[in-house]
């Protein structure tokens, strides 16, 4: 097995050449007059949605230099906004807010029931989106890491079998001229 380092040099070479096809971009948009460039990307590798940033944003007061940001789809969103309402947390809290709403109007309960339930359901929404954000951002570290380290551990495998090939017995030049 004197080139048992081209199999693992052949799959460093393919997983570093897979790297550019990770991301597919998509179309972009600018906004405030041309001063914040969106430009729409897809993670081939998990399959998310994925939005980089440049330039001033005036609504949020903050300059962009390529960040990117997650973006969740809507039935995502949806799908984890019933999960936490279904915590017994939640259910407790807005059956709490549904027993005020029922209260007579003379009390002012009703009113201001309504609004807190309005405002529980846009802080779960809340809540539903960032922790999305989060865990897209863990996938896509595990998706860098797990390939970092497959290009490391071919590479060092292939580094050994040169180096255990060229250091072999066999591979030593033996001299057949008898010793003077």
């Amino acid at each position: 097995m004197k080139r048992a380092w081209i199999i693992p040099a052949v799959m460093c070479l393919l997983l570093l050449a897979a790297w550019p096809f990770r991301w597919e971009k998509g179309p972009t948009q600018t906004v405030n007059n041309g001063a914040l460039k969106i430009v729409h990307l897809r993670d081939h590798w998990t399959g998310q949605a994925w939005v980089a940033l440049y330039g001033y944003d005036a609504v949020n007061n903050r300059l962009y230099s390529g960040e990117m940001v997650p973006v969740p789809s809507q039935a995502d969103i949806a799908k984890r906004k019933e999960q936490i309402l279904a915590s017994p947390e939640e259910v407790k809290k807005v059956a709490e807010l549904r027993k005020r709403l029922t209260l007579p109007a003379i009390s002012g309960g009703g009113e201001e029931a309504e609004w807190e339930i309005q405002k529980e359901e846009e802080r779960i929404e809340s809540t539903a989106r960032s922790e999305l954000k989060c865990w897209a951002w863990r996938k896509r570290n595990i998706a860098t890491e797990i390939w970092a380290g497959l290009v490391a551990l071919s590479a060092l495998m292939a580094v050994i079998l040169v180096v255990h090939t060229s250091r072999s017995p066999r591979n030593q030049e033996v001299s057949t001229l008898p010793p003077q």
